[in-house]
């Protein structure tokens, strides 16, 4: 996406819908980039029209509404949309452990909404600037320009290195190494001297190997396991 920000705002409570499209607007205006934001009395009306399921960046959603809460409301959007961010707005934290299922960004206190929207944002922005980000590599057969989560992961073979990319496979020559470098500001690790891995694909890792979400099973060497587990972790906690 570029960073024109479209948001849902859902709250059954005429304050609180102002109130954070008046903090929205405000964090947005002084980090200089455009915002549009839409607001919905509930979760029924948000769900009326089949097009908001794909039309947002990012849902808040207040958990206490009536007819159709927020949390019921996270559940049809993750049906339509895995990619959009849904950050919870709520008096209380009753729903936290279910809010992993639908994975919510963020849970934010109405009392807290000044001090915590701010750095709610900040996490997203900062997690759509690398997903959308573009690197250009010197295949054979040519130079291209590739989107880097769309890289499930890249597999050094002598002085080859093979990018899969949902099935499509290229390669280019250099060294893996070199490559880490360009990579380090991105969501990839190295679980191996031969690869490296797009943690946004990784399903699960146990017994020093890498289950992809694409069936791919890929080793994890026993120095570098502590701290692959932990990279892991610590992105599955950021989404």
């Amino acid at each position: 996406m570029s960073l024109d920000v479209k948001i849902a705002v859902c709250d059954d409570e005429v304050y609180f819908q102002d109130r954070i499209k008046e903090l929205l607007q405000k964090y947005f205006k002084e980090n200089g980039l455009a915002v549009s934001i839409d607001l919905y009395e509930s979760g029924a009306a948000f769900c009326s029209n089949p097009d908001n399921f794909k039309a947002y960046d990012v849902v808040f959603l207040d958990i206490e509404m009536g007819e159709m809460n927020g949390m019921e409301t996270a559940y049809a959007i993750r049906e339509q949309n895995e990619d959009v961010d849904i950050v919870f707005v709520t008096v209380m934290l009753d729903y936290a452990t279910e809010g992993y299922r639908v994975d919510a960004v963020r849970y934010i206190i109405k009392d807290d909404l000044e001090q915590l929207l701010p750095e709610c944002m900040d996490t997203i922005l900062q997690k759509r600037r690398k997903t959308t980000a573009k690197m250009e590599f010197p295949f054979v057969g040519g130079k291209r320009l590739v989107p880097l989560e769309d890289i499930l992961y890249i597999e050094s073979r002598s002085h080859q290195l093979w990018f899969e990319r949902n099935g499509v496979q290229m390669y280019m020559y250099g060294q893996i190494n070199d490559l880490q470098k360009k990579l380090a500001d991105f969501s990839f690790i190295r679980p191996h001297q031969s690869f490296l891995v797009n943690l946004k694909y990784i399903e699960q890792i146990r017994n020093y190997t890498i289950y992809m979400t694409n069936g791919m099973e890929i080793p994890v060497t026993k120095p570098r396991y502590g701290e692959v587990k932990e990279k892991f972790l610590n992105y599955k906690e950021k989404m």
